[in-house]
């Protein structure tokens, strides 16, 4: 038997060895499960569907077993609920090629499924894309932006005039991070305006970690000011039509900036995927923005599947979401402007050209 320093000594360069012939893309992909794991919150709304939760564990049995020659979509719970419905009530098809949608509850097995090919598509906030870029540059193509060209500050406080009356205040967002909250500090910032998640004077004091229906009631009963929340989540929020409440649009600065749209969710695929199935690729965009059509032309059938999936609570904050809803999806050049005219506006590094997907 080995002396226990020998051996330790033996463990440790047969550890160093096996990491050091790790490739580097696997490294990456490591770093990123990680880096989401640790940094991204999971999605805590309480919207659901009835699509099937399917645990990475599971998806190549699903995929390969269902859908061999398909196309697979994953997303986020809660995430593009609304554009959902089209897929749920249509319930789409194709005599080429077969759709199918997979819900997850994490980032990260949305990231690791799509890196490993093992769903086609994937729906990303804005924000998380720019992370995953930064670590994994052109590993993804993006195909085209969803925006629901809206955010809003919800107030009860009739003496608000303009953002610096914010300072001292606490404004409550859904998550950090994400794009709402990235806009939020950046527009802040444009105006000379410090924030902080502590309560140090003299700045704009953000919460986070509170959902849109709890937003809702805390602004009902006084218990809270301030809330920042995109189109569907203010319309949510303002489903019971309190004349207590006002809504400032947020975008008026964004598009003085001669910004055209806003891009909020990012789709993205695979580049080897994309390459070899071009069909595919361009069934899901023109059915995507069928879908974002038919909502705007069926808000009566939408609303129901809307409850029937169990997406919006009450009907009451169906038609609120619906009142607000504008979903514009660009694609092409207009994609990369949308793109990188976000990244610009938030001080991010813009994206490079070879990131997106080459009609």
């Amino acid at each position: 038997m080995l002396p226990t320093g020998l051996l330790f000594t033996c463990r440790w360069i047969h550890s160093f060895c096996i990491i050091k012939t790790m490739t580097k893309k696997l490294l990456c992909f490591y770093i990123i499960c990680l880096c989401f794991i640790a940094g991204c919150k999971k999605n805590q709304s309480t919207l659901t569907n009835s699509t099937e939760t399917v645990e990475p564990s599971e998806i190549v049995k699903k995929t390969l077993e269902a859908n061999k020659t398909g196309l697979t979509v994953g997303y986020i719970r809660g995430i593009n609920s609304l554009i959902n419905t089209f897929f749920f009530e249509n319930k789409i098809d194709s005599k080429n090629i077969s759709f199918k949608m997979l819900q997850f509850d994490d980032k990260a097995g949305l990231l690791s499924a799509l890196l490993k090919n093992q769903i086609n598509i994937a729906v990303f906030d804005i924000a998380d894309t720019q992370k995953i870029n930064l670590i994994l540059p052109s590993s993804l193509s993006i195909l085209c932006t969803l925006g629901y060209e809206n955010i809003n500050l919800l107030t009860t406080d009739n003496t608000y005039s303009s953002l610096s009356s914010l300072i001292d205040k606490d404004v409550y967002l859904c998550e950090e991070g994400s794009y709402i909250d990235i806009f939020f500090k950046s527009l802040l910032k444009r105006n000379s305006i410090p924030c902080s998640a502590d309560d140090e004077a003299g700045r704009v004091h953000l919460k986070y970690g509170i959902s849109a229906a709890e937003i809702s009631g805390k602004l009902y009963d006084g218990k809270i000011e301030y809330a920042v929340l995109d189109c569907v989540l203010s319309g949510i929020a303002l489903s019971k039509k309190s004349a207590l409440i006002k809504k400032i649009d947020l975008l008026k600065d964004y598009y003085l900036l001669n910004k055209n749209s806003i891009a909020e969710y990012v789709v993205l695929t695979n580049p080897s995927y994309a390459k070899s199935h071009p069909n595919a690729v361009f069934f899901y965009l023109d059915k995507i923005k069928e879908g974002a059509n038919w909502i705007k032309d069926n808000k009566n059938m939408t609303l129901i599947s809307c409850q029937k999936n169990g997406i919006f609570v009450t009907k009451q904050n169906a038609v609120s979401a619906f009142d607000n809803f504008n979903l514009v999806i660009e694609d092409g050049e207009n994609c990369k402007k949308t793109v990188n005219d976000f990244l610009d506006f938030c001080d991010l590094e813009q994206f490079s050209p070879s990131l997106f997907y080459s009609f």
